[in-house]
Order: C-alpha cells, then sequence, then structure tokens
C-alpha cells in the first residue's frame, strides 16, 4: 500500500508541477491540489481528467500489477468557500459524490451537495440517539407455502422517529452503513427478534423461523455467532428459530471466507438463505459449494412475471435448478393472486408479499 501511494504521489507531482501551487497528500488514499491564478472551471476540469488518466495507469507492486481508479472532487474560490478549511471541505464532499455514482471521474461542488450532507449528518445524529433510545422496531411479514400454511416471516427494521413518524429502511440503512452504525443496529434486530420469538412462545404461540438480514458488517464480524448464540440462550431458544438471509454480493465478496463461515453457522444449526437472489452475481457454483437451506427470488423479477416472460422463464428455471438441489424456494414481493398463482404452478415452495 505504501508503495502505491508513493508511486501515485511522484506521478501527480510530475505531471501537474507545472500547473499547481502544491500537491499534497492529506489522508489515508486522498491528495490535494491548489490550482491558483486565472484558472477557470475548465482548466480545472482538464487538470481533474489528466489525473484521473494518471492514477489509471496500472502500477507495478513486485510481481503484481494493481489497477487503480481516482475520484476527484473540486471546489472553486469563492463561490465554494473563501477560507482554506472550506474549501476542502467542499472538495471532499464533490469527491465522495463521485465514488457513490458511476462512470464519472470528477464532479463539482454545489450547495445541494452541501444541503444533502448536512440532512445525511442529522440523519446519522439522530440515528445514533434512536439506537440508544430503542426507536427502532420489528415489523414482521408472513411467509405461506403453496398450501396457505404460515411457515415463517421476515424481520423488517423499521424506525419510529419522534417527529418524522415511521421512517422505513431505505432511508436509514444505508446511513447506518456509511457512519458504522449497521453493525449496533443489526445487533439491535436480532434482539428483538428473539425477544418477541421468546414473547411468543410464552404466549402459547407455536414458534415459527424468524429470517433476518445479515449486512456485510456483520458477515466479516468474527463475534456475530457468538452473539446471537448468547442472545439465543438468554432466551431459551436454539438457532433454529432464526434463519439468517445473506446477499448474494455479500459471499462473493470473500468467497473463501465465506464458505467457512457458512459452514460454522450450519454446523451451529442456523438456517441460511441467499437472498436477492438474481440482481447480483448470481453465481451458480456457490449452490453446490455453501451450505444453504434457502433461496429468496428477488421482487424484480416477480413484479412482471404474469406479464413478462422472459422474467416468467427465469423464476420458472430458478425453481427447477432449486428443486432438484433440494433447496426451498420463497419469492419476495408477491403482491396479485395471479402472480400466487403462478409461483404455485411453477412449484414455488413459499410465498411472501403484501398479497400475504
Amino acid at each position: 500500500g505504501d508503495q502505491i501511494l508513493m508511486t501515485v504521489g511522484s506521478r501527480i507531482n510530475a505531471a501537474v508541477a507545472q500547473d499547481v501551487e502544491a500537491v499534497a497528500r492529506i489522508g489515508g488514499d486522498e491528495f490535494a491540489l491548489i490550482q491558483s491564478g486565472d484558472s477557470g472551471a475548465d482548466a480545472a476540469a482538464a487538470l481533474a481528467r489528466r489525473v484521473a488518466s494518471i492514477i489509471a495507469t496500472p502500477v507495478e507492486v513486485g510481481s503484481n500489477t494493481v489497477s487503480l481508479r481516482a475520484t476527484v472532487g473540486i471546489s472553486m474560490y469563492p463561490d465554494d468557500g473563501t477560507d482554506p478549511d472550506h474549501l476542502i471541505r467542499n472538495a471532499d464532499l464533490a469527491m465522495h459524490r463521485v465514488a457513490q455514482g458511476q462512470g464519472e471521474d470528477y464532479r463539482f461542488f454545489s450547495n445541494d451537495m452541501n444541503n444533502d450532507a448536512q440532512i445525511r449528518l442529522d440523519l446519522e445524529t439522530d440515528l445514533r440517539r434512536a439506537l440508544d433510545r430503542q426507536e427502532l422496531e420489528n415489523f414482521y411479514q408472513p411467509q405461506y407455502d403453496i398450501h396457505g400454511m404460515l411457515i415463517g416471516m421476515e424481520a423488517l427494521v423499521r424506525w419510529r422517529h419522534p417527529t418524522r413518524g415511521l421512517v422505513p429502511p431505505g432511508q436509514f440503512i444505508g446511513v447506518a452503513e456509511d457512519s458504522g452504525l449497521i453493525m449496533p443496529l443489526g445487533d439491535a434486530v436480532f434482539r428483538r427478534a428473539l425477544a418477541d420469538i421468546a414473547d411468543w412462545r410464552n404466549r402459547g404461540l407455536p414458534v415459527i423461523p424468524v429470517a433476518v438480514n445479515v449486512s456485510a458488517p456483520q458477515f466479516r464480524d468474527g463475534g456475530l455467532i457468538d452473539r446471537i448464540r448468547a442472545a439465543l440462550d438468554t432466551h431459551g431458544l436454539s438457532p433454529d428459530a432464526l434463519e439468517l438471509e445473506i446477499t448474494e454480493s455479500v459471499l462473493m465478496a470473500d468467497h473463501v471466507g465465506a464458505q467457512g463461515f457458512l459452514n460454522r453457522l450450519s454446523q451451529e444449526g442456523f438456517r441460511i438463505a441467499i437472498d436477492d437472489f438474481g440482481t447480483g452475481y448470481s453465481s451458480l457454483s456457490y449452490l453446490k459449494t455453501f451450505s444453504i437451506q434457502c433461496l429468496k427470488i428477488d421482487r424484480a423479477f416477480i413484479a412482471d412475471i404474469v406479464e413478462d416472460g422472459n422474467d416468467a422463464a427465469i423464476v420458472r428455471a430458478i425453481v427447477t435448478m432449486t428443486q432438484a438441489l433440494g433447496i426451498e424456494t420463497v419469492a419476495e414481493g408477491v403482491e396479485t393472486t395471479a402472480q400466487a398463482a403462478f409461483l404455485r404452478s411453477v412449484g414455488c415452495s413459499v410465498v411472501q408479499g403484501y398479497l400475504c
């Protein structure tokens, strides 16, 4: 890593030294350039493109070739700040907006970006308080087999904000991931799910498995299984009370590590489901490599399954394949009786969605 940084720094310095006032490394992998004089937006954009091209040139490290990509944020004096701190901060905001997008190497700062950042910061602050005040709640979406019997449910986290009302996960999960709050949030969902299962059992209701999503940071955390086991023991529950949902992208990010982790989960007695199947890598190899019991067909294939022959063919093929492998299939986002009838006709094991 140090060798790459030194190589990149030397290349930038050599290429732009005549056109800028200063080149500095200001963070782990962040460099700052100051261009003064009469340079306008066109000159800044040209400089950004040149720097991106320089950094895109592969770096040789020993016997390996490393490919890099630059994301460049630009702030302009005086519109984007009248002092160094504001200019650097706003360029940094612009840079992170590039990193979140696709296809572009640079972006200029704008006041809209600053407003978005402040809203996001406020939401992060509120979310930290929400975890302390236990404002997060689990809603449970039922799962039914083809005979209409309730056989499971999925825990869906919601945030009951004191002034905003019920906040859906799409508005705060991204903030939780970016701020590092996804770990305590995920643990809170697990603890609440197990507490609810224990409460239902104490009321004499049958214990049916509850599916809980496992985020990428949780998946990489070596202490996750021990924490879940401790929570299970607290309520006198066995591992089959839970089903752990893991997305394709999380599994494929570390194939070797994932195999060991899933094997341990299986040995501990947990059910494992692959979530959002078909929208990511869709690597068929892990269906035979990993120990999984359930595969969830993403709602993107279910929405138009009656009208779109391609979606219908894909779902039919997935169900046929999983049946042959002895894996249960769950169709997500089932909202009409026609969708449910089609899924029943092709042998889909379980459905969930607003229809149910």
